[in-house]
């Protein structure tokens, strides 16, 4: 019999032999023989996904005991060849070392003589003798560990759990037919985290149990377990020599656990055992409880032969009565069949019938699609003229409205670019006229001082020479104060000079601003260019009731001079300034209609930030100038930044603002000059503008200047 064409069960007892278990002689030291234990288990690496566990199980079973057999000199691991002519003496497991280690034994004084099982109970091979057998000898003498010898009584290898469940592979229906709760150990000795484990090895020996469950709190019925501790732990520990009494159960326990349901198959957990390469499987409810452990001897129980041949009846039955069970439904459906047969001719006969009248239906439809067909095709021409005479109306419509939209723009702009190049001339024209004017007054004032310096030079000279006066002089000089007059007179005349000079720069900025009396493009400083806008604003800038006065903090880089149209530039930093100053302004305005209390409306409150706006400029590559110029007033949105070039698009009220600086800026920017224009704002963060201008203009074909700009920003 087999299951997906693999042997369903071998009892042959050759396939579950270690031929190459640990000897040792009698006289070694306990010590060296724990030392060996824990070097063949370490010295094993756990085998990847998808690669043989065979080495893997052998070295387990190695590690987990030794024979102890006379004529062997020392230790011998993994012999490759049959072990020769001697005799065995006695075995010694990881059990044995549990008890010692729960006696208080110091193992460094005994050897394996000493302490080992003796005598050692042996199988000898035959062919009478199964894979049964060693199992029921695991039963009666309650052992893991099962010599093979010959009928000579020489040693041919050893059988352990591990091996009959390798020996076993790749099916088992009994491990299918069967739960884990049906061989499971509910008796599960338990201790907390902060047991010992020293204490650990004495409750193994007392109940002589394999393992200890870890659990949180305290021994209930519920407890929830969280470690486990083996006695292979307490080999590995023996042979590190560590003090067991001060060794806590939380610090060396394995965790996390591998855990399977009570409801689980046999062959599941034999599953989860061969994926963990682990001897022993808690089992845990739904809530996490402990209720018992399955390890790999609880399997080995769903073989009992007595279990079997009950099983097999069992399945002999039920294939009987599902026999006799398909042989009624059998012949239900040869009567079905039947019936079925003569309903698929009385089918037949109206299918035919109805074949007849549909032809017949069909041939009138047709001549009513045909004329259905010739109306929707007189129609479908009507719909189209219709369609192709609405579709060029309203296309003309749409080209009307978007010639008057454009002529209502570049009327706009017209006006704009107008209104600007009037501001221009009349900026130059006064600053003309007052030029004259100022340079008069500036190139006498210094001869002016000269002669009142002669004077008053002279009037010293006379006081020496006469030192009493006449009393009318006397009197004359009391009157106007002739000392106060001395003194004064030239630090009057120094701030006659100091206000020309300021008169002087002005008509400079307001020169440099207009730019009417230089070449459309040439190379000029831009930095001043911001300088004179900012002297045009200055009077903005100054403090007013309610709001102070606006820092400018300039952070010039060094820029060579760069190839522009001045005076298009300049309204460019014209306008920016400008609505930097009204959004600062807002802000305060904001603030102070907030806020009611004198104290906390006060402008001058240091939790309000000072009103700044920052000037920045740089190049860069070497073939670029990048000028940003940022405030700290109350910021945009996104959905006025994403229109902020569009003309006509203003936030302003009526009759503060057009909405075609911006657009004319953006058009300065990026059509004449070939640059980039781009605004960064949030609310209440305040907003930046940086400004991309080539240092040297390629000669490219200049587009009009009035042209709509674009609201794409560049990234």
């Amino acid at each position: 019999m087999s299951v997906n064409n693999a042997l369903l069960y071998s009892a042959a007892l050759e396939y579950a032999i270690d031929p190459n278990p640990l000897i040792v002689a009698p006289d070694t030291p306990l010590i060296d023989v724990l030392a060996l234990m824990s070097e063949v288990r370490s010295s094993c690496n756990l085998p990847v996904a998808g690669s043989a566990t065979e080495p893997y199980v052998l070295s387990e079973v190695r590690a987990s005991c030794v024979l102890v057999m006379e004529g062997v000199t020392g230790c011998c691991r993994l012999p490759d060849k049959p072990i020769g002519k001697s005799r065995i003496l006695g075995i010694f497991t990881e059990r044995d070392i549990v008890k010692l280690t729960a006696a208080g034994k110091d193992l460094k004084n005994f050897t394996v003589a000493e302490v080992m099982s003796a005598p050692a109970i042996t199988l000898t091979k035959s062919d009478s003798q199964g894979i049964f057998t060693a199992l029921a000898l695991f039963r009666q003498h309650r052992i893991r560990h099962l010599p093979i010898v010959d009928k000579q009584g020489q040693l041919l290898g050893i059988v352990t759990p591990e091996t009959i469940r390798r020996a076993l592979q790749p099916a088992n229906l009994l491990t299918r037919l069967r739960n884990v709760k049906d061989v499971m150990n509910p008796q599960v000795i338990q201790a907390p985290p902060s047991a010992s484990v020293f204490e650990l090895a004495r409750l193994m020996a007392e109940y002589q149990v394999s393992c200890v469950v870890i659990v949180q709190g305290k021994n209930t019925p519920n407890s929830i377990p969280v470690g486990i501790v083996t006695e292979r732990d307490i080999l590995q520990f023996q042979a590190l020599e560590l003090n067991l009494s001060k060794l806590q159960a939380k610090d060396v326990m394995s965790a996390p656990l591998f855990c399977v349901s009570p409801n689980n198959s046999l062959w599941e957990a034999h599953q989860q055992m061969q994926k963990r390469h682990v001897r022993r499987l808690v089992v845990t409810g739904s809530q996490g409880e402990l209720l018992g452990i399955v390890s790999q001897t609880s399997l080995l129980q769903a073989l009992d032969p007595r279990e079997m041949y009950g099983i097999i009846e069992v399945l002999q039955q039920a294939v009987e009565e599902r026999t006799s069970e398909l042989k009624q439904i059998n012949e239900r459906l040869q009567q079905e069949i039947l019936v079925r047969q003569q309903a698929e001719e009385a089918l037949l006969r109206a299918r035919d019938d109805l074949q007849r009248q549909v032809e017949e239906r069909t041939a009138e439809l047709q001549a009513m699609n045909a004329r259905l067909l010739q109306d929707i095709r007189d129609r479908q021409r009507v719909e189209d003229a219709l369609r192709q005479s609405e579709g060029q109306l309203r296309q003309q419509a749409q080209q009307l409205e978007k010639a008057l939209h454009e002529l209502q723009e570049t009327q706009s702009q017209l006006i704009q670019a107008e209104k600007m190049s009037s501001l221009g001339q009349l900026v130059a024209g006064i600053a003309h006229e007052i030029n004259n004017p100022v340079n008069f007054i500036y190139g006498n004032l210094s001869y002016a001082a000269q002669y009142i310096e002669d004077l008053l030079r002279l009037l010293n000279l006379y006081r020496q020479t006469y030192p009493n006066p006449t009393p009318e002089i006397i009197q004359q000089s009391e009157k106007v104060d002739l000392n106060f007059l001395m003194a004064d007179l030239p630090k009057l005349l120094n701030s006659m000079k100091v206000g020309a000079e300021r008169i002087r720069q002005i008509v400079l900025s307001l020169r440099n601003f207009s730019r009417l009396d230089e070449a459309d493009k040439k190379r000029v400083d831009i930095h001043e260019g911001i300088d004179s806008t900012l002297l045009i604003l200055q009077h903005r800038l100054k403090g007013k009731p309610g709001a102070p006065a606006i820092q400018v903090i300039k952070d010039y880089g060094v820029l060579p001079p760069v190839d522009c149209y001045a005076g298009t530039l300049n309204q460019v930093f014209m306008n920016i300034l400008s609505n930097a100053i009204d959004a600062i302004e807002q802000a305060y305005s904001q603030r102070n209609t907030t806020n009611v209390d004198d104290k906390t409306s006060s402008i001058y409150n240091t939790q309000c930030p000072l009103p700044v706006i920052r000037i920045r400029t740089e190049m860069i590559e070497n073939e670029r100038v990048v000028v940003r110029i940022a405030d700290n007033g109350v910021g945009m949105p996104e959905s006025v930044r994403s229109r902020l070039f569009e003309p006509f698009f203003t936030t302003k009220p009526v009759g503060k603002g057009t909405g075609l600086g911006l657009s004319i800026s953006y058009q300065i920017i990026v059509e004449k000059h070939h640059g980039r224009l781009e605004c960064i704002s949030e609310p209440g963060k305040g907003t930046e503008f940086i400004i991309e201008i080539p240092i040297k203009q390629q000669k490219r074909h200049q587009a009009p200047l009035f042209l709509k700009p674009s609201t794409k920003k560049e990234n």
